[in-house]
């Protein structure tokens, strides 16, 4: 036996099967496969096995805000809300990244997830979308390479934007020229007096208005966190405050990793049977230049990126088959 994964595979030659024992395995580093031909990765004797591109979080971690942050939290919500300072567990969290349609796709945020389950980033409002009108500048425009007429900005009505502190890593998101394309958008400023919103990017059709299918919500607000298995993002103090789900907490887990799980480049006949992929910024399976590669009865959860992806020119006959995939990223 070998003592991690990696070392097998790199021992393993054509014709193995390499046996997993059952465990939760951080993988901090792809494990990948490199013109590899015959090869099965499976659990041993169908026990639980999950490859984790991600980090569980002990829960002595998790500690009550100060009054100074109280004073911003929801009256309602402040005495559930918790926090976990990373800086304590040697970890930088990343801030939101611009997702959505013309934009490029990557890794997610660090996303946590407890009980396996993924928290929601706070929002407003909680379960709609603002209608999106008065448009004070259409914006720069990727789509139709209008770049001089600086970043889209359009006012509000509601008071709701008045009552939060600053809008300091503050994101929004919706339809905002076209009603197939959503995106993810950083705020660069609020301007409470005239009630204008400028956001802090181009976005790809530009800012519109005059459609019921054009509207926007806020997200990563502190003042926000009013539900439970929502949180928040605190970049600058490399923390995460989130309200906790009302059953007991069971675990906790950050996704970490921004490259895949799973890599295999030039091969043949791989086959991947009985393992959980999850909790990663990146990519759960690459599968590039590869033929015949089967990934049977795994688990497919909880990934920030792509659940599964192939690419390159020469890919024949690769399965997926018995799976089950859910919560998984896109852009």
């Amino acid at each position: 036996p070998f003592k991690t994964i990696a070392r097998s595979i790199n021992e393993a030659k054509e014709n193995d099967t390499i046996f997993i024992r059952e465990g939760v395995y951080s993988i901090t580093k792809s494990l990948s496969f490199h013109k590899a031909k015959n090869i099965v990765l499976q659990s041993y004797r169908n026990e639980t096995v999950s490859l984790c591109g991600g980090v569980e979080i002990n829960s002595k971690s998790i500690k009550t805000p100060n009054k100074n942050i109280k004073s911003k939290l929801n009256k309602n919500a402040k005495e559930k809300i918790r926090y976990i300072d990373f800086t304590a567990l040697n970890i930088n969290i990343s801030s939101l990244t611009k997702k959505g349609y013309g934009h490029t796709s990557g890794p997610s945020w660090n996303e946590l997830f407890i009980n396996d389950n993924p928290l929601t980033i706070a929002r407003w409002p909680n379960n709609k979308m603002i209608l999106l009108d008065s448009i004070v500048n259409t914006g720069n425009t990727i789509s139709k390479n209008i770049t001089n007429k600086g970043y889209a900005s359009f006012k509000y009505k509601n008071t709701k934007p008045d009552k939060w502190e600053s809008a300091n890593d503050v994101w929004i998101s919706g339809y905002f020229g076209e009603g197939w394309g959503d995106e993810l958008l950083p705020i660069k400023s609020i301007d409470k007096t005239n009630k204008i919103i400028t956001v802090g990017s181009d976005s790809f059709y530009g800012f519109k208005s005059g459609k019921s299918y054009l509207r926007w919500y806020v997200c990563n607000i502190i003042e926000e966190i009013d539900e439970p298995n929502e949180y928040y993002i605190d970049k600058a103090h490399n923390r995460i405050y989130f309200y906790p789900p009302d059953s007991k907490i069971e675990n906790i887990k950050l996704s970490t990793l921004t490259t895949p799980i799973l890599s295999f480049k030039s091969c043949n006949n791989i086959t991947i049977k009985n393992i959980t992929i999850e909790c990663t910024r990146g990519i759960g399976i690459l599968v590039e230049n590869s033929s015949n590669t089967i990934i049977d009865n795994c688990i497919i959860k909880n990934i920030g990126h792509i659940g599964i992806k192939t690419n390159g020119t020469q890919l024949y006959d690769n399965k997926i088959q018995n799976c089950t995939l859910y919560n998984i990223g896109s852009y």
